[in-house]
């Protein structure tokens, strides 16, 4: 018996399947099982507990009952609300300060299109003269990749604490080698690339070096550097055009609201191409 047990366990068994919705019920649905039913019942049996403890609870209510909270209290369709916190701020109070809204909006657009000023004309450089190209190469940030020597023997107190600026050392064998030194054969580049502490463009020692291939170097340089900073511009305009377009709609709706709480009459007439309303103001005669 006990082997006849065990080869039934070990073999394959038909799949259980639940019963389907007959096709005449196939409107009302998926048949429901019986977890579905635990379910609702657990929902429904513990509504009715609440609602009993509701019942309970209003007819042990003592009708003598007070305490002064309920003199700023109200219920407002059924929903118990604290009176009085809707009128925290005076109308005087709330105009003032819907004003320091519109202020501080009409300021930061007033930023915003001065830096979008900024970047329009930033779009239309090009580097026609040597001052422009001083200009984009004073504009980029240089970062020193070069090897700094710092002799922490001779440093004193107000060195060490102090910020010092780095300066590249360089180290020869004799007092000739400093007076014949040339900083333009020793680093490999132009009288110009000097300047540049960062991709300093270098050039082989045999290649012959003129005015005219230093220029362009040079000028090749810029205008990389112009390049990338034309796309820089371009994609804070797009993004200053976002933000402006945003501002705006929210000065106009401040501006609506502080119309709205003047004096006289008005009423809704539709909404406008943006989606903020519309107003319409009775005729007053002025005196």
């Amino acid at each position: 018996m006990k082997v006849a047990s065990s080869i039934r366990k070990a073999a394959p068994r038909k799949a259980h399947k639940e019963r389907s919705q007959p096709a005449a019920r196939q409107r009302l649905g998926l048949l429901e099982k019986k977890k579905d039913y635990i379910e609702r019942a657990t929902d429904f049996k513990s509504k009715q507990k609440r609602l009993a403890a509701l019942r309970q609870k209003a007819v042990m209510r003592n009708k003598d009952e007070f305490y002064f909270q309920m003199v700023n209290a109200k219920t407002n369709k059924g929903v118990h609300v604290l009176a009085g916190r809707e009128k925290a701020f005076s109308k005087d109070e709330l105009a003032l300060l819907r004003t320091q809204d519109q202020n501080y909006i009409h300021y930061q657009r007033s930023v915003n299109l001065k830096k979008m000023e900024r970047l329009q004309s930033l779009k239309h450089i090009q580097p026609s003269d040597d001052s422009d190209l001083k200009e984009i190469e004073g504009s980029d940030e240089d970062h020193e990749d070069e090897d700094y020597d710092v002799d922490m023997e001779e440093a004193t107190p107000e060195t060490q604490t102090t910020t010092k600026k780095p300066s590249h050392t360089i180290f020869v064998d004799s007092e000739k080698e400093v007076k014949n030194f040339d900083p333009v054969k020793h680093f490999q580049t132009t009288e110009d690339q000097l300047k540049v502490r960062h991709n300093r463009t270098r050039i082989s020692p045999n290649q012959a070096i003129d005015t005219e291939s230093e220029e362009a170097l040079y000028k090749a340089e810029m205008l990389k550097r112009l390049n990338r900073k034309k796309l820089k511009a371009e994609r804070e305009l797009a993004s200053r055009e976002k933000r402006e377009e945003q501002l705006r709609k929210l000065q106009m709706e401040k501006d609506m609201q502080k119309n709205l709480m003047g004096k006289g009459s008005k009423k809704k007439v539709g909404v406008d191409k943006q989606g903020l309303p519309v107003y319409k103001w009775n005729a007053e005669r002025k005196r």
